[in-house]
């Protein structure tokens, strides 16, 4: 039995559009925002403070946000900061966490007045998150090589996807929406300029697989193997 939300769509549906809405009321500056804060914005995105406090502590345990609490006033307060993942790091030591936020370079792209240099900085910044993605994606293969247990391995990568590589997918995709005009002309060129990659990259994997079919033909076969006299 599937069990729906609000207007037909299913329960994890609503769930996952309110995860999405509590980490965009965080800033990915990594800066601290306070429980009080989360509340209001969470609100004025249609999530209300027990599903806010749920989707805390849920993000809390996967180690998505950080909390932090004053115990040197009174009441104490509560503040919160998104953190990004230890897999990240060596994206990170190149890059401060401001070059994830989506949302604050399509700020920017909008207080532009001069088209050409909007469709300029649009073309940069969406090539740019195409090799962070690839970047993202690099890491969090790298990172799961030394986990032994399937079942970790397959948890970390959801946590990565869902909460990191998906979102940025999203937000890259409604940004060229966005820029419908532009985007058509941008993304051309950055699409060529991929396929020449996989174009090189295809014919090495093809001299590699016919390298590999030569010398299994020359390998002896094994004992016990092959056709018997």
């Amino acid at each position: 039995m599937t069990v729906h939300g609000e207007r037909g769509r299913p329960k994890f549906e609503d769930e996952k559009r309110n995860v999405e809405k509590v980490l965009g009321c965080f800033p990915l500056d990594g800066s601290e925002i306070t429980y009080k804060e989360l509340k209001q914005k969470a609100k004025e995105c249609g999530v209300s403070p027990r599903s806010l406090d749920r989707h805390l502590d849920r993000l809390e345990e996967r180690g998505v946000i950080e909390r932090r609490v004053d115990t040197t006033r009174w009441p104490p307060k509560v503040s919160y900061s998104i953190t990004m993942p230890a897999e990240f790091e060596p994206i990170l030591r190149r890059l401060p966490l401001e070059f994830f936020d989506v949302r604050k370079w399509a700020n920017r792209l909008a207080g532009m007045k001069d088209d050409r240099a909007r469709k300029i900085t649009l073309g940069l910044l969406l090539e740019f998150w195409l090799r962070l993605l690839e970047a993202e994606v690099a890491c969090a293969w790298g990172s799961m090589l030394k986990v032994r247990e399937p079942e970790r391995v397959k948890a970390a990568l959801d946590r990565l996807c869902t909460y990191y590589i998906e979102p940025m997918i999203k937000n890259l995709g409604l940004l060229s929406w966005g820029y419908r005009k532009e985007a058509d002309e941008v993304l051309t060129p950055i699409l060529k300029r991929c396929l020449e990659h996989v174009d090189e990259l295809r014919g090495q994997f093809l001299a590699a697989a016919r390298l590999f079919e030569r010398s299994s033909e020359q390998r002896p076969p094994l004992r016990g193997g092959g056709d018997k006299p």
